[in-house]
């Protein structure tokens, strides 16, 4: 039953994000703007970037300050105890494994960091297909 709730939730949150438009350029919290690439439109039907506060509807953490911070540690944001545990960095090599496809995406990348064959991510997303969507994605998150 939770996982069919957490679902409407996410499709709620997605079709919202759609419907209302995710941005061509945002403005980031250091002022300045940036071009979103269409790589990053697909992480911002769930996450949010720029200077737009964020609010415990969406379904992923704030990327804003991504790069480079401990792993889940986002205030405010509900993460599975498996992430919670962290102990890395999103660094390259992280968020490369992280997002991208050929990987295993995030619920593989969450058994290897932890290094837990049964660990678990609330992360549903499959991953990037290509590697230089998962570099553009990178560079933009680098940016924030």
């Amino acid at each position: 039953m939770k996982r069919l709730i957490a679902s409407i939730g996410l499709a709620l949150v997605a079709g919202s994000a759609l419907a209302g438009g995710i941005p061509d350029s945002i403005t980031t919290t250091k002022g300045e703007t940036l071009t979103v690439p269409e790589s990053i439109k697909k992480c911002m039907t769930c996450h949010l970037v720029g200077t737009t506060p964020w609010k415990p509807v969406f379904a992923g953490p704030q990327l804003n300050g991504a790069f480079g911070r401990p792993a889940g540690t986002f205030e405010g944001f509900s993460y599975g105890d498996d992430l919670k545990k962290g102990g890395w960095n999103w660094d390259e090599a992280h968020l490369t494994q992280w997002i991208s496809k050929t990987t295993g995406g995030a619920k593989k990348a969450i058994q290897t960091f932890s290094g837990n064959p049964l660990a678990k991510t609330k992360m549903s997303f499959p991953g990037l297909n290509s590697e230089a969507e998962v570099q553009e994605v990178i560079n933009f998150l680098k940016k924030l």
